[in-house]
């Protein structure tokens, strides 16, 4: 029977063995399909009895099931046998009636914890395991039957909303068509279909979309976060509780929350900051270290005219700036300079116009933080730092340290000289990074259905730490992803660079990538700079072989050879 409707089953007919049913939005269209049905019956022979057939109804009942215009519901003769089912006696009427609950399971919200104690009782070997928790389950179901839900089909290309349930023992899903906002329908049917055809909406109270784009994911879930891409799934939290009614949702199971003891002093940084200015220049020296001890040094050098106290908010400034780059929330700051502490205390007033713009940045910037506090210490306790600021002094260091110095040429409080300039634009204004960027922040995604599931595909593979976008690589660290303008400023400092050799296209785009930053076009854009660069052009080696290989012409007879007439001079032309 499959083979023969094969062409109309799925579209106007459904077939299980022998059982045929034509199904009909319309009575014009019904009529229509009838005919199409009865040919593939005469083509094959076929002949049916007219005491089982039944036409032009609006509902039927197929396979144990009442189908109508409304949905799947469930056959009242079904509810009336468990209804009148008493409680069993022995392990067989158990077993019995257990198999009639699962017939019904689809109409049954949180089907599998209801009938856990049924289970336990089966195992327990029958009437001897029956017990006042699975006297209470069958009450419970047999209350669920009395209005049971009615299953209904989704539109083509219509959004589908899922609620989730899970306990100890059992995982609990449900599928719904939301048809206006005070009315869902549950949808029956296997799920997987669906979120191939379908954009699928996922409420629930757990944050599902920030724990599958968490930068750290490894083993299972790394492998849940790529399967689950290819799908159109959007998670939203769950605000209305309608659906979860319904479907007997709201009794979730309670459990004590896991406490993560953890202290809060292992989550604050300290930073030490010291200044120093001489008459050969100023320096800026600073010492942050990590709550598990690890330490960052930095020496910077001024180069414009500093006294000591704004070497000092230099100091202050800079150290601040590094530990938000490091995405540092909690943070204790250590200075010598009393002035200083005290001015951002609130204890000293500052009177100096210098001082007063150096203290606003400084508090505007301690507003990025969760929690800070700067305090004062002495210049013992500040040995390290002060030997940074003044690195021509003596370094308290045992081991050997690599220190690179930086240069500040301008002061931070400096207002920045502004100029007209013209930039090119380029041929696609947007950045690539952009609509993944909108996707893991908000879960924006374009209005194409084909590139929307285009940047839910790509987004596994991406992570956003800070404000940067960063992609999973397969053995290596996170590569940092870049930007057109920032693609080339890599491309450049590689290849003619204070490290760069020039190197060839192939070769700089591997550089760029063992360096961990990424972009699309790595390579492409490394061969066409390659070819852009001036120097390579006038350097590079100039082949003298002949662009193809040389072939052999074979004489007509031997010793045969090629001879030219020269003729002239010829004379000219009269004017």
């Amino acid at each position: 029977m499959t083979k023969i409707f094969k062409s109309l089953v799925g579209r106007t007919v459904e077939v299980y063995i022998d059982d045929i049913v034509v199904k009909s939005k319309t009575r014009e269209e019904h009529v229509f399909h009838l005919q199409e049905v009865f040919h593939l019956l005469r083509k094959y022979g076929m002949k049916l009895n007219p005491s089982k057939c039944a036409f032009s109804v609006s509902a039927s009942k197929f396979l144990g099931f009442m189908v109508s215009q409304r949905g799947k519901e469930v056959s009242q003769d079904q509810v009336k046998a468990v209804m009148d089912t008493p409680p069993p006696k022995n392990k067989k009427e158990l077993q019995r009636l257990t198999g009639k609950l699962v017939a019904l399971g689809r109409f049954i919200a949180r089907f599998t914890n209801e009938l856990r104690p049924f289970f336990l009782a089966i195992r327990k070997a029958g009437a001897n395991g029956w017990t006042d928790n699975c006297q209470n389950a069958f009450q419970k179901i047999k209350h669920c039957l009395m209005q049971p839900p009615i299953l209904s089909s989704p539109i083509t290309g219509e959004k589908l909303y899922m609620y989730l349930a899970v306990s100890e023992w059992a995982i609990s899903a449900v599928l719904f068509r939301c048809l206006s906002p005070k009315e869902q329908k549950p949808i029956y049917y296997k799920l997987r279909p669906y979120f191939q055809a379908h954009p699928v909406v996922v409420l629930t109270d757990q944050p599902f979309r920030n724990i599958l784009h968490k930068p750290d994911l490894t083993g299972r879930m790394l492998q849940w976060a790529i399967e689950l891409s290819e799908y159109g799934i959007e998670f939203q939290p769950r605000l209305s509780m309608k659906g979860q009614v319904m479907a007997d949702f709201v009794l979730e199971y309670s459990r004590k929350p896991i406490q993560h003891k953890e202290s809060s002093e292992k989550e604050w940084w300290t930073l030490r900051v010291d200044g120093a200015s001489r008459s050969s220049g100023s320096g800026v020296g600073l010492l942050l270290q990590s709550p598990t001890g690890e330490h960052l040094e930095q020496s910077i050098w001024l180069g414009f005219p500093a006294s000591n106290n704004e070497a000092e908010y230099e100091a202050i400034l800079f150290g601040l700036d590094l530990a938000l780059a490091l995405s540092v929330s909690k943070l204790r700051v250590y200075s010598d300079s009393q002035l200083v502490v005290r001015h951002v205390q609130n204890e000293y007033e500052a009177k100096d116009a210098r001082m007063v713009q150096y203290l606003t940045k400084v508090r505007d910037t301690l507003q990025r933080f969760t929690e800070w506090t700067i305090e004062k210490i002495r210049r013992t306790e500040n040995r390290r730092a002060d030997a940074l600021a003044g690195i021509a002094a003596f370094l308290p260091i045992k081991e050997a340290i690599l220190l690179p110095i930086h240069v500040q040429t301008n002061p931070s409080v400096a207002e920045a000289s502004t100029c007209n300039t013209i930039e090119a634009k380029q041929a696609d204004d947007q950045e690539w990074t952009n609509d993944i960027i909108g996707y893991l922040r908000t879960g924006t995604l374009p209005e194409d259905p084909k590139q929307a599931h285009k940047i839910q595909v790509q987004a596994a593979r991406f992570t956003l730490i800070g404000e940067h976008l960063y992609k999973r690589s397969f053995t290596g660290p996170y590569l940092r992803c870049l930007s057109h303008s920032e693609a080339l400023y890599v491309l450049t400092e590689l290849h003619e660079g204070v490290c760069g050799n020039h190197s060839r296209g192939r070769s700089l785009a591997h550089r760029a990538h063992s360096q961990g930053y990424y972009w699309p076009t790595m390579k492409k854009d490394a061969a066409a700079y390659v070819k852009k660069c001036d120097k390579c052009q006038r350097h590079a080696p100039i082949p003298h072989m002949p662009s193809e290989t040389l072939k052999p012409i074979s004489g007509p007879w031997p010793f045969a050879q090629w001879g030219m007439d020269i003729v002239g001079p010829l004379p000219a032309a009269p004017a």
